[in-house]
């Protein structure tokens, strides 16, 4: 699949937009991890301006990219793993169920301007 071709490019787009240029931190919140977790943490690789990645964090269950505007973007699957964390923004996949979705709000109730995305059809992949 070529990486301007997929469907959750906008939401993933918006995702780097939001950590690397205001500096907020975003968790993408993923219904499963294997043939899925992989696949976006690449096209969210593909999405960020190489020089303004700090760092790449790849170690299993620990998946992040952080920005010189420190930013980050950290990769959970599946949603119970966000347990504890904090983040500005969540990217949600559509694959979640309501249950799933709602035991991850806690992590943003405590940023001053909590945001949710949907990462968009996860079926396909």
């Amino acid at each position: 699949m070529a990486t301007n071709d997929f469907p959750e490019k906008n939401a993933l787009t918006e995702a780097v937009r939001l950590a690397d240029g205001l500096g907020r931190r975003v968790s993408v919140v993923l219904h499963q991890r294997r043939n899925v977790l992989p696949q976006i943490f690449a096209d969210t690789m593909a999405l960020a301006t190489p020089t303004r990645v700090a760092r790449v964090r790849r170690v299993y269950g620990s998946e992040r990219i952080d920005f010189a505007s420190g930013g980050n973007i950290r990769f959970f699957a599946p949603p119970r793993t966000i347990a504890g964390d904090s983040a500005d923004v969540l990217v949600l996949s559509d694959e979640l169920t309501e249950e799933q979705r709602e035991y991850c709000i806690p992590a943003i109730v405590t940023s001053k301007n909590p945001a949710v995305i949907q990462l968009g059809d996860l079926a396909n992949r």
